[in-house]
């Protein structure tokens, strides 16, 4: 029996001075291939699996650095701030891969690429040259170094993967985009997940088990984008230029990976010539500029607990690894539940609600903490503070994409969704490490507690701005987006 001859298409796609090119090769699927497509369609089986396995690369160091660098490193807690305040550059690096794969179509290869590099950079932590230096100047230097290099390339995963998965959820006709919360839903199971199995590593294997486990995470997200994102497609410049006529919409939409802010059917981003860049067109919607302030202010007090609460949990109330891993599984619960109900929150609550929601959970976890002595049996009550974490991350994130989403400018999806996700995962962690361990440093005692308490402070002040914008400001100039329900749920 002969092989089945090879048939290829070739598409292309008329964009204003871009035109799209992509090469599908179609032949027979093997009935394996067949039937995981059948699943996927009908229960987007691989969205749910990207986000599972890009929150367990993303996350499988994330509660434990502060102490990995204490320990391993011999660097302070307050130096640890300024180490990572390096997370800046997850900033200017999810605005430059987003900007990168709108101009050259390669989502899939600019995916796969950063997920390999980040773990590589990472993992060269582990070496450590400089172990048997006396000076700690040495050591800041390469750790911050191989830091900050391996969260440049973390920052373009996530606002990539959520513009293609608000592509799949666009384009299917039996789903939408308010279903994108059940997908991220998947993400919080995995961060759960790894967090629990870093903690056990570590316990058994001391820290060289938790680059272990970032080494099989992101293998894992490597292969899941291999098979659930679609491939990339070719951007020929120039072409629209001399008359020629790309295929019906129908195809357009086959072969382009359609940007975030489309309507069901409609490719938005090639419907009309920038006359600016996206990083300008928009910074210059003061209704973006705003939200971009509050995800800043809001992502500030998650990134001082995200910096320095497993360092405070496992130094001053002397708890291991495991225990520290239960009591961050705790916040999962009310995470997924917020992400599970997340269309009909939207419809009986509203974005702007939730955004404030969002930031009054995560004002009172850090209140807590601030005045939870830190010895005895008290450190349990942290399994209940923690569902305030869960509760503060599923609104923000649900209610900040979809308004990233509504409010850019047409054609600047992917830019806005890189602006979010640079200031919540990036910059807002860079300013929360600097900034928290510098106010450790000034404290009597180098207190944590104490920088906890100033951060409340600070908090409450961006918290009462948001609130007075959305409840009044906006009613008075009649802003069209009402602020009490989500304008677009159906």
């Amino acid at each position: 029996m002969g092989e089945e001859p090879l048939k290829t298409a070739v598409e292309s796609v008329d964009c204003g001075d871009l035109t799209a090119t992509s090469t599908t090769h179609l032949v027979s699927p093997p009935q394996w291939r067949g039937t995981l497509e059948d699943w996927n369609a009908r229960w987007l089986v691989l969205p749910k699996l990207i986000y599972l396995t890009l929150n367990c690369a993303i996350y499988a160091t994330h509660n434990y650095t502060a102490m990995y660098f204490y320990r391993m490193w011999g660097i302070e807690v307050y130096q640890f701030g300024a180490v990572s305040s390096l997370s800046a550059v997850q900033f200017v690096g999810a605005l430059f891969w987003a900007h990168l794969a709108d101009r050259t179509g390669r989502h899939k290869s600019i995916l796969l690429a950063c997920t390999v590099l980040y773990g590589f950079f990472f993992c060269l932590l582990e070496l450590k040259p400089f172990e048997n230096h006396n000076t700690v100047l040495y050591k800041i230097i390469y750790s911050a170094l191989m830091y900050g290099i391996s969260c440049f390339f973390v920052s373009g995963l996530f606002p990539l993967v959520d513009t293609q998965v608000f592509s799949i959820l666009a384009k299917d006709p039996n789903f939408t985009k308010d279903t994108f919360g059940k997908q991220r839903l998947w993400g919080t199971l995995g961060h759960g997940l790894v967090t629990l199995a870093v903690g056990v590593s570590i316990y058994y294997l001391q820290y060289r088990g938790m680059f272990i486990v970032l080494v099989l995470s992101c293998s894992a997200f490597v292969f899941f984008i291999s098979v659930g994102i679609p491939s990339d497609i070719k951007i020929i410049r120039g072409a629209g230029k001399h008359g020629h006529h790309g295929p019906s919409q129908q195809a357009t939409q086959e072969s382009m990976p359609q940007p975030s802010d489309i309507e069901e059917g409609e490719a938005r981003g090639c419907t009309e010539r920038l006359s600016s860049t996206p990083a300008v067109r928009v910074l210059l919607d003061p209704h973006f500029f705003f939200l971009a302030v509050v995800i800043l202010c809001a992502g500030y007090v998650r990134s001082v607990m995200s910096n320095f609460l497993g360092f405070y949990m496992q130094q001053e109330m002397h708890q291991n690894e495991i225990m520290v891993a239960a009591a961050i599984m705790f916040r999962m619960a009310s995470e997924m539940a917020i992400f599970f109900y997340n269309k009909q929150l939207l419809r009986t609550i509203g974005l702007h609600w939730m955004l404030i929601i969002a930031q009054v959970a995560g004002l009172l976890r850090v209140l807590a903490y601030s005045v939870l002595p830190p010895t005895g049996n008290w450190f349990y009550l942290s399994f209940a503070i923690e569902l305030l974490k869960g509760t503060s991350t599923g609104c923000l994130i649900s209610s900040g994409v979809r308004m990233a989403n509504d409010i850019a400018p047409k054609g600047c999806a992917n830019t806005a969704q890189a602006y979010i996700s640079g200031i919540y995962s990036g910059l807002s962690l860079a300013i929360g490490g600097a900034l928290g361990g510098w106010i450790i440093y000034l404290l009597p005692q180098h207190s944590v507690a104490g920088m906890f308490r100033v951060t409340f402070y600070m908090g409450s002040v961006a918290l009462i701005l948001c609130v007075l914008k959305y409840t009044l400001v906006d009613r008075a100039l009649l802003v069209p987006a009402s602020w009490r329900r989500t304008p677009n749920a159906q």
